[in-house]
């Protein structure tokens, strides 16, 4: 489900498994308003692209990152399984 509707996705189930208020609240901002950029090039002659909005998904290589992937995978093997 990597959809537009992605990070509301998360953050109903994140209140389904009983995450509440501050926690909940600090997952809202940690998927909000994010960006990326891109290095390219070495040796001195590197380029950084402009910042660019991430509208969707969970951001790769962070530690939250992976406990978000692992509640929506816990979810489609309970559906599966409750089939």
């Amino acid at each position: 489900m990597w959809s537009s509707d992605y990070n509301k996705y998360i953050i109903i189930r994140m209140e389904q498994y009983g995450i509440r208020m501050n926690s909940l609240e600090w997952i809202k901002s940690y998927l909000a308003s994010r960006t990326q950029r891109i290095l390219v090039g070495g040796d001195g002659s590197e380029v950084l692209s402009e910042p660019t909005p991430i509208e969707i998904g969970i951001p790769q290589g962070s530690v939250l990152g992976i406990h978000i992937s692992t509640v929506h995978r816990i979810h489609r093997s309970s559906q599966q399984y409750n089939k």
